[in-house]
């Protein structure tokens, strides 16, 4: 998670935060501002935004400047109103900004392999694929390679 690249972190630390401003408003809203008032439903919502913004940051590659603002901005505009016990804004606004400064990655990534089919074994006379150095016989096709 600490590779250098803050892809991860930015998008967790955005979804911890939305489910504090989600938390807050469903748990004391109606105490303190009444079920159902404009402020509480407000604070659902926009817990609910931020929640979704960063489960999306985390696969997006393309678009995670924008979200990164969008997180950004709701999680201002949440100081205001629904402030997730003041931390969850503070989470958002951080994990939004990182978001923004990291360069994302793909959800999977099939090149990070570090092995190659080189580094499997000579491939099989048969049927080309490799064959393991341990064993004299090709585990596809059974062909006796040595």
């Amino acid at each position: 998670m600490w590779s250098g690249r803050y892809s991860d972190t930015g998008s967790l630390l955005t979804v911890f935060g939305g489910v504090l401003i989600l938390v807050q408003a469903v748990l004391y809203g109606p105490a303190f501002y009444g079920f159902g008032t404009s402020l509480s439903v407000f604070g659902i919502v926009l817990g609910l935004a931020i929640l979704a913004l960063g489960a999306s940051a985390r696969s997006s590659r393309r678009r995670r400047k924008e979200l990164g603002l969008a997180i950004v901005f709701l999680s201002l505009v949440s100081f205001v109103s629904v402030s997730g016990f003041f931390l969850g804004a503070l989470l958002g606004v951080v994990g939004g900004v990182l978001v923004i400064t990291s360069p994302g990655r793909p959800f999977l990534n099939p090149s990070s392999s570090r092995f190659s089919t080189f580094s499997m074994g000579t491939p099989c006379a048969r049927c080309g694929h490799p064959v393991p150095s341990w064993t004299s016989k090709c585990p596809y096709c059974g062909y006796p390679d040595r």
